[in-house]
């Protein structure tokens, strides 16, 4: 069994026309990342996680639409801290999901998270204290 490394890495995380929030986090095939863990709890505590999409392609991405889309299976999802009814979720503040990633076909990849927050407030990846106004840190497995 091989050494696993986790390390924290900033994404964009921003908010649609529809007040929904979508992640994007950029992947190498070169990197060798099995699986991405994303901290829902600290981004909404209540929500309808609307879909996750891995994008492949041999140049980067720097136009996610140069790549075709596809959805990630329910079963490359796992919830920790995070109960799921269909597709409505509750977080507790230190809940994750992770995404089980496929072997990479392309040199790039981009996964995207698209979810609609339910709770009363700010998301905290988007909060005022936020000094930096940087987007949520996600680790990655």
């Amino acid at each position: 069994m091989g050494k696993t490394a986790a390390s924290l890495a900033k994404v964009t995380c921003r908010r649609t026309g529809n007040n929904d929030l979508r992640l994007h986090i950029p992947l190498s095939r070169q990197q060798g990342i099995e699986a991405v863990a994303i901290p829902l709890g600290q981004i909404a505590s209540r929500g309808l996680l609307r879909g996750v999409t891995l994008q492949q392609h041999d140049k980067l991405l720097l136009h996610h639409g140069a790549a075709e889309v596809g959805r990630l299976a329910a079963e490359r999802l796992h919830a920790v801290g995070i109960r799921f009814e269909d597709d409505l979720f509750v977080a507790e503040p230190d809940g994750k999901l992770v995404v089980m990633l496929p072997p990479l076909d392309a040199r790039y990849a981009v996964v995207s998270i698209l979810l609609s927050p339910l709770a009363v407030g700010r998301p905290l990846s988007l909060a005022e204290d936020n000094r930096d106004r940087a987007p949520a840190t996600l680790p990655s497995l």
